[in-house]
């Protein structure tokens, strides 16, 4: 599976009994991400920004994926998808573009004020 820098990516995977995902970067590396029993959710990796999400039947989402999210994703042992997420090129991400048509509406704004302020200036001195 392919997908692009900033997407978000499901990887379904159904499990009857709690489930159990890692993901092999190498030959010689498995990171484990999580398991879950019944009541908790046991994260291994960190995640401070909640990119990882375990839905009620046992697949993952990924949100926001970043290149080092590619690799091949395991589900109770059993290999489930060969990830690979590509970096845009010389493209904008979701949030950059937020960024940047915020800035541009926050411009705008300051500008119609200025504008309205101008004028009434102009009409106090007539």
């Amino acid at each position: 599976m392919m997908k692009g820098e900033g997407t978000n990516v499901m990887i379904y995977c159904y499990s009857v009994q709690s489930p159990f995902w890692t993901k092999r970067i190498n030959e010689e590396t498995l990171d484990v991400l999580f398991t879950q029993d019944k009541e908790n959710t046991i994260m291994y990796k960190r995640d401070p920004d909640k990119r990882y999400v375990i839905l009620p039947d046992s697949s993952l989402v990924i949100r926001n994926a970043s290149v080092s999210d590619s690799g091949i994703y395991y589900c109770k042992h059993s290999p489930v998808v060969n990830l690979t997420v590509f970096p845009l090129k010389g493209g904008v991400s979701g949030v950059e573009r937020g960024l940047m048509f915020g800035g541009v509406g926050l411009a705008g704004l300051v500008f119609l004020l200025a504008t309205v302020a101008a004028g009434r200036v102009i009409v106090h001195r007539a």
